[in-house]
């Protein structure tokens, strides 16, 4: 019996020569190709027989992958650290090194992309196999339903493409939401409702009515994706809870906050002075703090 892989692994060696991949992903069933690839990605629009205007979406492989290559900013980080892996897609505009990465790109006059990172192994392990982003969109000709069964995928599309992946065990049976980030920070736009926008929404407005974002002394940008995910979104938030309160709920969310270095950051925190230069005085209450969390966790 072929493992998976095996299938990976077969799949991703179809990718990098050029060919389409019919996939189950996060959602629904979908066409994958090498998005560097302008042959590859015609070959989706030809079986698919999609508009050439229309532009196929992006599965990335992590959020510093898209921070690279498209325009973030600082508050659309945010969003994207928290709400991917997941299902949604974000439209954000390409820098000089997206545009460069994707040659497809040069015909538009506008150098958005769509691009998700999908909350699923076998598109992760694919991501890591091939090396490269993976343009994708649904497994359906255009203007039909899209499905997370197989067998509702028209034989025509089956024919069509260099490789199957047959999986009815997906995880979510519908698209992901579609938001549009490029001016987050003065409105965004919903461009597809799932039943996730909500989540998208939340967060969005909580970030969006703070002015002070964490801008805090030891606070770095993992710990502050962090933050936001347990509802600290600025300093006055911060300045509700005790370090050991803080340290705590992210401790719960995440038991790889279990570690001495964060409980110093969040404790120097609160005195704005820099953990690595932290006084005797300091240094013994935070150690003597801690040593409590240690011995009740």
């Amino acid at each position: 019996m072929i493992t998976d892989n095996e299938i990976c692994k077969k799949a991703a060696n179809i990718l990098k020569l050029g060919g389409v991949v019919l996939s189950k992903t996060d959602t629904v069933y979908g066409l994958l190709a090498d998005s560097q690839n302008i042959d590859a990605v015609n070959k989706i629009y030809e079986i698919k027989n999609r508009d050439y205007t229309k532009k196929l979406a992006i599965f990335a492989p992590n959020v510093e992958f898209i921070s690279q290559i498209c325009k973030v900013s600082e508050s659309a980080k945010i969003v994207l650290q928290n709400l991917l892996p997941g299902h949604f897609t974000f439209i954000l505009d390409t820098n000089e090194n997206g545009q460069k990465l994707f040659p497809w790109l040069e015909k538009f006059e506008d150098k958005s992309i769509g691009i998700r990172i999908p909350k699923d192994d076998f598109i992760t392990s694919l991501m890591r196999e091939t090396g490269f982003p993976i343009s994708a969109t649904s497994a359906n000709i255009s203007a039909n339903p899209d499905s997370s069964v197989f067998e509702n995928i028209s034989l025509e599309i089956q024919n069509l493409v260099d490789y199957i992946v047959k999986d009815d065990n997906i995880i979510e049976k519908e698209p992901s939401s579609v938001i549009d980030l490029r001016n987050f920070e003065k409105e965004y736009k919903i461009l597809r409702n799932t039943r996730y926008t909500i989540d998208f929404i939340l967060l969005a407005n909580a970030i969006l009515s703070k002015t002070d974002l964490i801008k805090i002394t030891n606070i770095g940008e993992k710990t502050r994706a962090e933050l936001f995910k347990i509802g600290i979104y600025c300093k006055e938030d911060f300045d509700k809870f005790t370090a050991t309160e803080i340290y705590k709920k992210l401790v719960n969310l995440n038991k790889k906050n279990k570690h001495k270095m964060l409980f110093y950051a969040l404790f120097c925190a609160k005195f704005d002075i820099n953990c690595m230069k932290i006084p005797s005085d300091i240094k013994q209450i935070a150690d003597l703090e801690f040593s409590k969390i240690s011995y009740n966790s």
